[in-house]
This record gives structure tokens, C-alpha cells and sequence, in this order.
């Protein structure tokens, strides 16, 4: 068998295989005996990034974040150019923009600091100001409303809430009608019973608060107004 003869350049020592050459000029020299293009280097394609890989590696990222934060702008850019949306005007600072998220065609702001300077804006404004009781009523309904779209709305029921309506249809000898919602009022009764037009409500050891007085007042003469009714309030302590 042939073998081609390779001397080192330093100490002209012969060597007749490739493996040992590269052995003694790393361990005896201490040289590194890969070719200078083994060392060239090229840039990381995110333009963000400014870190260096070997071009001989193949990798075009010199990390796995480079390359999908990368990857989300290309595909941001593309689907802008086949998808442009409209500039828009600022309702905060009057200035133009284009929206910066898929579907944000009304978007009203350009910027998270103009959505917080107007919300801080209406904030103070409201300051000191409270709802009326129509505004309140709007807003029970349109919550309600929403929670029972989305599958969410379970009136709360007391521990003791089954029970004493029960007990209460066999006192009075009557059919109640177990969480009764009043549509228009946005409120739902404990019980209510058509026949006799009253209503049943149960409270707990919390209504006795302070804060929930004027509040449970407030909403019982709401009620009788609307509705007509009596209104028995039974007491569970």
C-alpha cells in the first residue's frame, strides 16, 4: 500500500497518514492545523441579532430564538404585502399609523402610552361621578347578558336557600318559582310566585352589613315598583 509522505513544516519530522500530522502540530506546536477558511464567519440572518456563527456549520442563526423571532417578522411582512391595511389617524395624538397586529383594523391608538394617557384621562374625569340607576340597570343586563352568550351566568345560591324556600311553599301553601330573572330590571330574585305576585328573598348573615343595606333597599323598591308585587325577605340565621 502507498502512503503519501507529510513533513512538518517546523520541525520536518515525517509522518505517512494524515491522523498523525494533525496530532503532533496540535500537541507538540500547539498549532491549530485547520485552514483559515474552516474559521470563516458570517453574520446571523436576524437583522437584530449581532452575533457571529461559523460559515462552515451551515446554520444560518446562531440561535433557536434568532431564528423564530426572525421567522415571525418574514411572516408579518408577508402577510402585510398581500393583506395592506389602511393608515389610520391616531384619536389620541392625530398622527398616522399603520395597525401593528393581524385583524387590527380598529385599532384606535398607535401606541400603548397614547391608550394609557386617554384611559387615565377618562379616569380622572370620572372622579367623584356615579352611575344612575339607569346606567346600573344597563349595565346588569348587558353583563348578564354577555355571561349567558358565553355559557358563564350561575346565580349565587345561598347554604341554606333550598331549604327555606321549600319550607316557605308549604307555609304559604304556593308554587315558587326558584331564581327568577327579571329581564328588565337585570336582577334575579331567590323566589317568586305568579299566582300570589310575590316575591322571596333570602338573607344571609352578610346582608346584615352596613354596605348592603341601602343597597338591598334600593333594589327592593326597584323591584315592587317594576313587578307590583309583595316582598317577603326571610332571614337565615
Amino acid at each position: 500500500m502507498d502512503y503519501k509522505e507529510i513533513f512538518c513544516e517546523i520541525c520536518k519530522k515525517k509522518f505517512i497518514s494524515d491522523t498523525g500530522y494533525k496530532s503532533h502540530m496540535t500537541r507538540i506546536h500547539k498549532v491549530d492545523w485547520r485552514p483559515k477558511e474552516y474559521f470563516a464567519q458570517e453574520k446571523c440572518k436576524n437583522p437584530k441579532c449581532e452575533n457571529s456563527i461559523l460559515k462552515i456549520s451551515g446554520k444560518s442563526y446562531c440561535c433557536h430564538s434568532c431564528q423564530i423571532s426572525h421567522q415571525q417578522v418574514l411572516r408579518w411582512e408577508k402577510f402585510k404585502n398581500e393583506n395592506p391595511y389602511p393608515i389610520l389617524i391616531c384619536e389620541c395624538c392625530k398622527k398616522p399609523f399603520s395597525p401593528t397586529r393581524r385583524k387590527a383594523v380598529n385599532q384606535k391608538y398607535c401606541s400603548v402610552s397614547c391608550s394609557t394617557k386617554i384611559r387615565n384621562t377618562y379616569i380622572k374625569s370620572m372622579l367623584g361621578k356615579h352611575h344612575t340607576l339607569e346606567s346600573r340597570r344597563k349595565i346588569r343586563i348587558g353583563a348578564i347578558n354577555y355571561l349567558k352568550n358565553n355559557g358563564g351566568y350561575c346565580p349565587r345560591i345561598g347554604k341554606n336557600e333550598l331549604s327555606i324556600i321549600d319550607n316557605q311553599e308549604q307555609i304559604d301553601n304556593c308554587k315558587i318559582q326558584r331564581q327568577y330573572f327579571i329581564k328588565e330590571l337585570g336582577y334575579t330574585v331567590d323566589g317568586y310566585c305568579k299566582e300570589t305576585n310575590t316575591v322571596y328573598e333570602v338573607y344571609e348573615k352578610h346582608h346584615k352589613n352596613v354596605n348592603y343595606l341601602n343597597h338591598d333597599l334600593q333594589r327592593q323598591k326597584e323591584i315592587t315598583d317594576y313587578l307590583k308585587c309583595n316582598f317577603i325577605v326571610i332571614k337565615d340565621t
